[in-house]
């Protein structure tokens, strides 16, 4: 560590915590319990917690935890998924997977913010057991060896850290709140593409007419130029759905990958749990062979989070079976795909999607009402001069989402900086007439003594009261 400002030393965490209290809840008790799922690593607080009753807790129900009290999670500590408990949860019950440390004559904001640090978080990681669920030790943590500034500095870096940390996090706020609006300029330049608007201009003196076709329950009407065609899809293009292969077909490895439902994503093709079909099987059926830039749609759950699972098959893959409840699109006029591929996405179209899908548990579209819903369908060249501008726009939407990213980098640096700063000693003046940290480490070690004598005597007087009840009960 570098040189301590004048009046701070250096210390373990546990030279200032008190060790946490355990105790097994009562079956008829109610009470909150925090575990690691509570915690959100991002805003580093306590969201969630469970309302249960003590016959029904789990065994690592176990750690008391009172109001400024620090939990940090063992499991996963690279993660760090810590907290400071509020008044709401004062004397509540969390988990054996939560270190409690319980700060004693410190800010406990202070304490907060060192376990925050990426300085923490990195030594603790280092010291992790398990690969498979890495985790550390209460004495990785207490003995961590943290800078502690006298008292009243300790208050006003809290103090400060407070005000700079809430300007950081609005900054934070306003750019979490850019890709939702990145996400609606995307739909308004599909709704644009496929209503014609986008190529207004192009066509320049085009009239309108309005078409009031009943595409969907809920009435759906567009402006759609008067020279496009309005068509069923399944007259605009062949749509073959995939075979149903059986089970014992398919095998984990071999030459012809099965074209399954979890493949077929928004705009991306997963390869996932892929199983094959033996190579001979491309002969059998031709017809469901699928060829890399084929464009695929998943007819169970089509549509997750407001998208239509539509996306192209990844070149320099090998040929492939369509396996039942997916399909593939054939046009006669290959660049008619890059547009049919926005116009799936489009709100007239996944309204058509859903309205005809099966109310089941898993909905599924079927390939005769597929062919059915209404598309409308401009030339081919006014196609390519809207995939070409929807090209533009969204690369526009790309380098803004590019950059967003790198500012939040830049914002989760600025964090970690101004943390480091604090730990110098450079975010606040320092005042030669403060109590040295030495002094303030002095007492610390008087009161835990003394707090650690009282629950001695409380658990031994505890501990008579029921041998005395277990000698009168006989």
């Amino acid at each position: 560590m570098n040189e301590l400002p004048k009046g701070w030393v250096e210390t373990s965490i546990e030279s200032f915590c008190l060790k946490p209290e355990q105790r097994t809840p009562s079956e008829d008790e109610f009470f909150n319990y925090v575990d690691i799922g509570s915690v959100c690593r991002e805003s580093k607080e306590i969201e969630i917690t469970d309302k249960i009753l003590g016959c029904d807790a789990p065994s690592r129900a176990r750690k008391v935890i009172n109001e400024n009290d620090i939990i940090v999670s063992m499991t996963r500590p690279n993660l760090n998924a810590v907290a400071k408990v509020g008044k709401v949860l004062n004397n509540q019950i969390a988990s054996t997977g939560f270190d409690v440390l319980k700060p004693v004559m410190v800010e406990p904001n202070w304490l907060f913010s060192i376990v925050k640090s990426k300085k923490f978080i990195s030594a603790i990681s280092e010291e992790t057991i398990g690969a498979l669920y890495p985790a550390c030790k209460t004495s990785d943590i207490r003995s961590y060896a943290a800078p502690l500034p006298p008292l009243k500095e300790q208050k006003r870096i809290v103090e400060k850290l407070d005000d700079v940390l809430a300007q950081v996090d609005a900054i934070k706020g306003r750019l979490d709140s850019i890709p939702a609006i990145i996400k609606r300029f995307r739909q308004s330049v599909l709704a644009s593409a496929v209503s014609g608007k986008l190529t207004e201009e192009w066509r320049k003196e085009t009239k309108y007419e309005k078409y009031d076709l009943k595409l969907s329950k809920r009435n759906s009407s567009l402006n759609i130029p008067k020279n496009w065609a309005v068509k069923r899809i399944g007259d605009a293009c062949k749509i073959i759905s995939g075979n149903a292969f059986k089970s014992k077909e398919l095998k984990d490895e071999g030459e012809v990958p099965v074209i399954k439902i979890s493949n077929v994503q928004y705009g991306k093709f997963e390869v996932k749990n892929q199983q094959y079909l033996a190579l001979s099987y491309l002969s059998n059926y031709e017809s469901y062979s699928v060829k890399e830039d084929d464009l695929l749609m998943a007819l169970t759950r089509p549509i997750t989070n407001g998208s239509l699972k539509v996306c192209r098959y990844p070149e320099k893959s090998n040929t492939g079976l369509l396996n039942q409840r997916v399909c593939k699109f054939e046009f006669n006029n290959e660049d008619e795909k890059d547009f049919y591929e926005l116009l799936f996405q489009s709100s007239y179209f996944k309204e058509q999607v859903e309205d005809n899908l099966s109310e089941t548990l898993q909905p599924n579209l079927s390939p005769k009402d597929l062919k059915q819903l209404i598309v409308y369908i401009p030339s081919t060249q006014e196609q390519k001069e809207i995939v070409r501008l929807v090209d533009e726009y969204f690369a526009f939407a790309d380098t803004i989402e590019a950059q967003v990213n790198k500012a939040r980098t830049r914002v989760d640096n600025l964090t970690q900086s101004i943390l480091a700063k604090a730990f110098r000693g450079e975010l606040v003046p320092q005042d030669d007439n403060d109590e040295p940290a030495e002094k303030l480490l002095e007492r610390i070690a008087q009161a835990k003594a003394e707090a650690e004598a009282l629950a001695k005597a409380v658990k031994k007087a505890e501990a008579g009261k029921k041998r005395a009840a277990k000698t009168i009960s006989k």
